[in-house]
């Protein structure tokens, strides 16, 4: 009976880090910081079933292993771990493959092109009369009376939990049809 009440303690103390680590969004190996944690928890399930049959602490032993097994392994494998930031570094290559693509200067079509060769979809506008056109902290973009703008979203698989990305490209094109200003960035796109 006692090597139930152990095997029940010790399962419920590494869930309980795991679960921890997850929650944190820690990994594995900094988890081992919040051990302290484990012991209470193995404490608690020693506590808790000092007075139970041998038949309920089979059953509890049993049920706790599937559990356990899911969450130490989320814990320990960051690419399963949902809570893990998925995509990043990705979406940071993207983003920048994208503003060395579309440098300033270059023209409508040429931009298309790009554009078009990534399977990116866009919108095309003309400014009649002009006016703002984007601002935010950094960038503000404010169109001329007969400039273009073309204008891109679209969803990335990159997310940090709970929240996922979208690219956004913001393109203004002179009378000439010459890139002027651009504004190419990620979008955090929470729910």
């Amino acid at each position: 009976m006692t090597k139930y009440r152990l095997a029940i303690a010790l399962l419920w103390g590494i869930g309980f880090t795991a679960l921890l680590c997850l929650l944190m969004n820690l990994s594995w190996f900094f988890g081992f910081l919040l051990l302290p944690g484990g012991p209470a928890a193995f404490g608690i399930a020693l506590l808790l079933f000092r007075k139970a049959q041998l038949t309920k602490l089979k059953r509890i032993a049993g049920w706790s292993v599937p559990p356990v097994i899911a969450v130490a392994a989320l814990a320990c494998v960051p690419s399963m771990n949902p809570l893990f930031p998925h995509g990043m570094a990705d979406l940071v290559k993207q983003e920048s493959e994208l503003q060395i693509a579309i440098p300033v200067s270059m023209t409508l079509d040429q931009v298309r092109g790009v554009l078009n060769s990534r399977k990116i979809q866009f919108y095309e506008f003309g400014e009649p009369t002009g006016g703002l056109v984007l601002e935010d902290r950094a960038t503000t973009i404010n169109a001329q009376a007969g400039d273009s703008v073309l204008v891109s979203r679209f969803q990335t698989e990159a997310f940090k939990f709970p929240c996922g990305y979208d690219m956004q490209i913001i393109l203004l094109f002179g009378h000439a049809g010459i890139l002027k200003q651009r504004y190419i960035r990620r979008l955090m796109t929470c729910p």
